[in-house]
């Protein structure tokens, strides 16, 4: 309720400021200091609130704003936060983080002395916007917008001619996702819908330094004196949900989900370089890249998700879970040029053409299901019983190196089904002392590393005991056994 004293209009008002500046001093390694916390000197918001609150529905463009600020102005860890709400029109929520990340550390391991590798020194920021329209009524419409960016200079590591170099790199990658749904209520039944658009974008730029470079091993004959590396890597997705949920009687209820993707991405290479053949010889001009459009993959996929339960009595009561996994990664990489032009002991000019991988294909679908019976008796006692399976489908397909005389086709699935038993007890003799008691029993399943199902069994003991009003003791066990039937 609005406070006495603190009114302004129609609203009461609380707001609060802090602000400073960050003194740093640092001896020693500086690139350390930064790496591990990442303070610098500079003005600062240390912290902002404002809090604006009206009654409900008396309130002209808003009846609560709230607004919250730290550390702005440069600290490792930012963070902004917005919200508005009108009743019956509208709710607001605005966040935004920014992180700065610093490595710059010389690597001990290098036989190089103060040749730091892999440095960083990245600017990221997330941002979600939330908007509901109507959230009081039975029809309310979602809008939503999410954006996430870094960028700033990095340097990888490159294998040129036997030898490992350092390259420098500048970096800057988004994702910017777009969202819309409806949700509604309608005799007591709960339905929801949301599509969503994602696009993302990665377009690293890597140089060679200035001057050549030596690389880690500065007495072989691999050197590389320019080099320019785009790698441009590009996707968009596109997400359906549905939901519902509620009683077809007055005993059984029902949920059900179902989520479909459909993704596309785009990978593009092209790398221009010269400088010194290990074999001494000289490169005049080396080109490596992807024939247009490049690699591409799709991933469509789809996910289903049914609960139904059942209460029998007020005693009882029956549950089944059931959920579908199911995608697909069709993708191929196109020409892969390489052209090489270099004096000595080669020819002039050589000239190669390949396809690393087409058609290849990656297809998994998963089926599991849950059959479970609650007991109750009051606050005293309860128990459960059940029974989990599933059945893993995966197949791999595709032709590497289709162009070549002897093309290596590779075609393989595995399936695997697997069963477990759960099972639990709760008992509370009085309202200061509770034990509880489950176990389970079954099959992990490991499609992916290609090993039979792991058997084990788990079984967890715990006990609350309160001994006074202001002591309460906690005891847990819990004992796993793992069995590998290779």
């Amino acid at each position: 309720k609005p406070e006495t004293g603190r009114t302004w209009g129609l609203y009461s008002t609380t707001t609060s400021l802090e602000l400073g500046h960050r003194f740093v001093d640092t001896d020693g390694n500086n690139s350390r200091y930064l790496s591990d916390v990442n303070v610098r000197d500079g003005y600062r918001v240390l912290g902002y609130s404002l809090d604006m609150r009206a009654r409900p529905g008396t309130g002209t463009l808003f009846d609560l704003l709230k607004t919250d600020v730290s550390n702005a102005g440069g600290d490792a860890a930012q963070t902004y936060y917005l919200r508005a709400d009108k009743t019956r029109f509208y709710r607001f929520d605005g966040n935004v983080r920014r992180f700065n990340y610093f490595r710059s550390i010389a690597n001990f391991v290098a036989p190089i002395p103060n040749v730091t590798w892999r440095e960083h020194d990245l600017r990221q920021q997330i941002s979600d916007f939330n908007l509901k329209l109507f959230p009081q009524r039975a029809v309310r419409v979602n809008a939503g917008y999410s954006r996430s960016l870094a960028k700033g200079r990095y340097t990888p590591t490159y294998n040129f001619e036997r030898d490992q170099f350092q390259l420098l790199g500048q970096s800057r990658w988004e994702a910017n996702d777009y969202r819309l749904g409806l949700d509604a209520t309608y005799k007591k039944w709960d339905f929801n819908a949301e599509q969503l658009y994602r696009n993302f974008r990665n377009d690293p730029h890597i140089t060679a330094k200035p001057g050549g470079d030596l690389g880690l091993n500065q007495t072989d004959n691999g050197r590389i004196v320019t080099l320019s590396r785009d790698t441009p890597f590009h996707s968009r997705s596109l997400v359906t949900r549905f939901g519902i949920h509620g009683n077809v009687a007055e005993r059984l209820h029902i949920v059900f989900r179902a989520l479909h993707d459909d993704e596309r991405i785009k990978a593009g290479y092209l790398e221009i370089d010269t400088g010194r053949a290990n074999n001494g010889s000289t490169i005049i001009s080396r080109t490596l890249g992807l024939s247009d459009p490049g690699g591409i993959a799709t991933r469509p996929g789809n996910n289903v998700d049914v609960g139904i339960s059942l209460d029998v009595n007020r005693h009882l009561t029956i549950s089944n879970t059931f959920n579908y996994t199911g995608w697909r990664i069709a993708g191929n990489m196109n020409w892969l040029n390489v052209s090489v032009q270099q004096t000595g002991t080669n020819p002039p000019a050589t000239t190669t053409s390949t396809t690393v991988a087409t058609g290849y294909v990656t297809d998994l679908s998963s089926l599991r299901n849950t059959l479970e019976a609650s007991f109750n008796f009051g606050r005293k006692f309860s128990a459960d019983l059940g029974w989990r399976t599933m059945n893993r489908d995966v197949k791999l397909a595709g032709i590497w190196n289709a162009t070549s005389t002897n093309p290596v086709v590779k075609n393989e699935g595995e399936s695997i089904a697997t069963n477990s038993f759960i099972g639990g007890l709760r008992f509370r003799p009085t309202n200061k002392a509770s034990f509880m008691f489950d176990v389970e029993r079954g099959q992990n399943n490991n499609a992916f590393i290609r090993i039979a199902p792991l058997d084990y069994t788990r079984t967890r003991i715990r006990a609350q005991v309160q001994a006074t009003e202001q002591l309460w003791l906690n005891g847990t066990f819990t004992s796993i056994d793992r069995t590998n039937p290779t």
